[in-house]
């Protein structure tokens, strides 16, 4: 019902007069305003009330103010997007405004520009997306990050693709071989020695390390008895079974000495020396007699004067275990060869140190002397 009060009330058999009638239409023009018009919401069920203004892609002319009133509601439900018309939206229109016009970040949403194949390539902007078509110019090189093609075990053992990369499945299938060239375990020590594993390589750390040490026994009959305080040399045979053994008998009071000469081998690797003494007692000494004895090196190259002092020796001690048997006395510092230059020909002395931790009053007998040393496989031709 209209909020709009007529001006008169009319009775029958009343003249209508002009006042009236202008009166009535001048009351209708004055005040046909929003205000005096009735509503299309009388009740929620009447405020809820819209009407599909295009249906079936069809437009749908309204014949009444209602059903304008209706349609307009339908439009603006489905803009707000939410279940009436007249609930308030999740977002504004002015929130909506700042999102598509604020460029996207790490942590915010928002319209962005696409790269260029230039900004692609430089990897270095932060504000552009990459789009696929971007992503074809960005294929990797040696000078270019980017996109790479994953290798085939086939191409990975060609070893021929400067455009592809490996992954570590391709690895499996790269195991060298004798006909292959590809990735190799490194053998261990254990298995450098057993000389028999064919699918691993050698390092040459590892391989010196298999080289090792070399030995040489100088026996006592390849000596000499020096000119002053000479050991004396002898023969000697046990009782029983007549075992012979050649030696040099050194007493228990005087430094006497026994030399000889030998070359180191070449390939040697010129690191320091270990040796040890082979000796036995004379009879008569007793079981803990302590024997002393000390090694001199030096070596002579050519033009060279012999006649130089000795440099320091190197002493061995040890003591009787049993009279007359085999003992074995033990290096346990590095010895050096004194001024040795490669190639030249060493002297060695070997003397009693009866000055030493030495108290034992027999003749000590030496059989021999071992030296150990280390291999390198650097041997040149001789010139």
């Amino acid at each position: 019902m209209g909020l709009l009060s007529r001006v008169k009330t009319w009775a029958a058999g009343e003249t209508l007069t002009a006042a009236d009638l202008n009166a009535e239409f001048n009351n209708i023009l004055n005040n046909l305003s929003p205000d005096y018009v009735d509503d299309a919401s009388a009740d929620a069920t009447a405020m809820q009330a819209t009407a599909d203004p295009y249906p079936g892609g069809s437009p749908s002319l309204a014949t009444t103010l209602r059903e304008e009133i209706q349609r307009i509601r339908y439009q603006l439900k489905a803009i707000l997007g939410e279940t009436h018309w007249y609930i308030d939206p999740d977002t504004t229109i002015a929130s909506l405004y700042t999102e598509v016009t604020t460029n996207a970040t790490t942590s915010a949403a928002g319209p962005v520009e696409l790269a260029t194949d230039a900004e692609t390539q430089a990897l270095t902007d932060t504000e552009r997306a990459v789009t696929p078509s971007n992503l074809g110019a960005l294929t990797a090189s040696e000078t270019q990050q980017g996109i790479i093609e994953i290798a085939t075990d086939a191409e990975a053992q060609a070893l021929t693709a400067t455009d592809k990369a490996l992954v570590c499945s391709n690895l499996t299938a790269l195991a060298a071989s004798t006909s292959q060239q590809g990735i190799s375990e490194l053998a261990t020590a254990a298995e450098l020695a057993a000389l028999s594993d064919s699918g691993r390589t050698v390092t040459p750390a590892a391989l010196a390390a298999l080289l090792g040490y070399g030995t040489m026994f100088i026996p006592a009959h390849a000596m000499a008895a020096r000119v002053t305080n000479g050991a004396a040399a002898g023969t000697s045979e046990t009782g029983t079974h007549d075992i012979g053994y050649y030696y040099y008998g050194f007493d228990g009071a005087t430094a006497e000495g026994v030399f000889f000469l030998f070359r180191m081998p070449e390939y040697w690797d010129g690191s320091n020396l270990k040796c040890k003494i082979f000796w036995t007692s004379a009879s008569g000494a007793s079981a803990s007699d302590q024997v002393s004895w000390k090694v001199y090196m030096q070596s002579y190259g050519n033009n060279e004067n012999y006649d130089q002092s000795y440099p320091t020796s190197n002493t061995l001690d040890d003591v009787v275990l049993t009279d007359a048997y085999n003992h074995i006395a033990v290096n346990t510092t590095d010895m050096v060869i004194d001024r040795y230059t490669a190639g030249e020909i060493v002297q060695c002395l070997i003397t009693r140190n009866v000055a030493g931790n030495d108290n034992m009053t027999e003749d000590a007998k030496l059989l021999g002397i071992e030296f150990q040393f280390g291999i390198s496989t650097q041997v040149s031709e001789w010139s």
